[in-house]
């Protein structure tokens, strides 16, 4: 029983971020890649934004890459995004393993259209829109060996 307990609970966790203002930011590869050490499975994500901008939507993505090069798509179906309606130190976060979700007004949870990565595959950060004048947000991955 112990053992399961601790396959079900244990995790490592992977930060992409935006430091800093990052008004009027869509640009691919923005803070690099993620490249798998072992098979993993994604089983939460999260995001973050610090200080809302005064307008628009802050909407971040991961492209899944098979091979140097080889960008596959998104891992998303449904990506996570943040409006400046959110408000300041607005989360967004989906726990895949047990349903567990924190959302609100402004706030959409991402869905996962991908979650399984083999060893040597890679996640590339890219900024799709930001909310007007928001300082520092974060795309977080948690994941467990497979």
């Amino acid at each position: 029983q112990t053992s399961n307990f601790i396959n079900r609970r244990h995790f490592e966790r992977h930060q992409f971020n935006l430091n800093g203002g990052y008004s009027a930011v869509a640009e691919s590869g923005i803070d690099g890649l993620f490249i798998f050490p072992n098979a993993m499975e994604i089983v939460a994500v999260g995001m973050s934004n610090f200080l809302a901008g005064t307008s628009g939507t802050t909407e971040l993505d991961l492209k899944w890459l098979s091979g140097t090069g080889v960008v596959v798509g998104s891992i998303f179906s449904t990506t996570p995004k943040i409006s400046s309606a959110a408000g300041n130190n607005a989360y967004v976060f989906k726990n895949f393993a047990d349903g567990f979700e924190e959302t609100g007004a402004g706030l959409t949870v991402p869905v996962l259209s991908k979650s399984t990565f083999a060893q040597g595959d890679a996640l590339r950060f890219d900024a799709i829109s930001s909310q007007s004048g928001a300082r520092t947000a974060g795309l977080y991955i948690y994941m467990r060996p497979i």
